[in-house]
């Protein structure tokens, strides 16, 4: 894998954010028209879903990004030391 650059990373962080913000605005028009009055038929609520689910997965990618950012140094003694603590704690 190559290293991930703070460059890639910036760049990686905007295009999440700026498909986050268009999935929210989405949601709020959703929830505009439905305050407004306006029947919540099956296509709208099928939309109204799947604004829903690209959201969740949009924000499991941010998460995927930091912590690719995070760990971007990280050796393989590192990836054992933390499988190791995460299996002792109890």
């Amino acid at each position: 894998m190559t290293k991930f650059t703070k460059h890639q990373y910036l760049a990686a962080i905007a295009a999440n954010e700026a498909a986050i913000e268009a999935v929210k605005a989405e949601l709020s028009d959703y929830n505009g028209r439905a305050e407004a009055g306006e029947k919540i038929t099956e296509a709208l609520s099928e939309a109204w879903n799947a604004a829903h689910d690209r959201e969740w997965a949009l924000e499991q990618e941010r998460f995927d990004i930091e912590r690719r950012w995070t760990q971007r140094n990280w050796t393989g003694a590192d990836y054992a030391f933390a499988e190791l603590v995460s299996a002792n704690i109890d």
